[in-house]
């Protein structure tokens, strides 16, 4: 059986947290229940692409009932231990504050190839497009510009091991043989060539500007991973492309995947409004 199932497993959620949040979370006196919630569960054989969500319920040492959110990010061919790291250099940094939330990162399991983190409490981006409210996608929007700017102008430490697979547009995973063979396959010559010379060029313009332009970027800019916290909170997750780079690709990748999440997947603005 795969290994990866005993983190669907409660009894063996419970005894793993049961030891080790207690250095993270002195205050926890007993967790009591734990529910799981298998938000990405991608399991083979022997391999896996998974995402967890922890729900704990626990006793603290003055007797109150509290509640604990944990995710757990795995994968049995990338591990996982750079969204620690990752997670743990943006918090020496500062970029949490006042308004910009993180996840709390708290341990890696070589076992799993997992991290575990503290997920952030909140409601997606995407979900707000969904729900058509405006005034908070306005102020999401707002706010997530800010956080971008923020996070592309901190210092970057070169002593840091940074992702290299995310670093350019001819490296970016699946790559370029991916990239090509994708593109001939979905469309026409004509259509086929000249994506190809775009590509090209954009990836040559990337190889001629990136050291006067490169800086710390998310990778993965949509709508998840952009949550509303409270009224003037906002929080970004899910750092497994985290990488020095251009901080164009963050926003180049955002419109990308508001066109498709929103127009092509889900076909919001084309519902009827209620």
């Amino acid at each position: 059986m795969n290994k990866i199932y005993s983190l669907l497993d409660d009894n063996y959620v419970l005894k793993l947290f049961s030891e080790k949040l207690p250095f993270y979370y002195p205050q926890i006196k007993e967790i009591k229940k734990i529910i799981i919630n298998p938000y990405k569960k991608l399991i083979w054989d022997s391999t896996y692409h998974a995402v967890f969500g922890y729900d704990l319920f626990f006793v603290d040492k003055n007797g109150e009932e509290k509640k604990l959110q944990i995710v757990c990010s795995a994968h049995s061919d990338e591990p996982r231990k750079n969204i620690l790291d990752t997670l743990s250099y943006l918090w020496q940094k500062e970029l949490p504050g006042t308004e910009i939330k993180l996840p709390r990162p708290l341990f890696y399991s070589e076992e799993f190839r997992a991290t575990f983190y503290r997920a952030l409490p909140g409601k997606t981006l995407l979900y707000y497009i969904r729900k058509r409210d405006k005034a908070a996608i306005a102020s999401l929007i707002f706010g997530a510009a800010k956080m971008f700017a923020k996070l592309h102008q901190l210092p970057i430490d070169e002593s840091f091991s940074f992702n290299s697979d995310n670093q350019k547009i001819s490296s970016v995973v699946p790559g370029e043989k991916f990239i090509y063979s994708e593109l001939k396959e979905r469309f026409k010559n004509n259509e086929y060539e000249d994506l190809i010379e775009l590509y090209q060029s954009c990836a040559a313009d990337e190889e001629r500007l990136l050291p006067e332009k490169k800086s710390l970027i998310h990778g993965d800019a949509h709508p998840e991973n952009i949550i509303k916290i409270g009224k003037n909170k906002i929080g970004l997750i899910d750092f497994t492309d985290f990488s020095p780079a251009d901080f164009a690709r963050d926003l180049g990748a955002f419109i990308q995947q508001i066109e498709y999440k929103i127009v092509r997947k889900w076909k919001i603005w084309h519902l009827p409004k209620k």
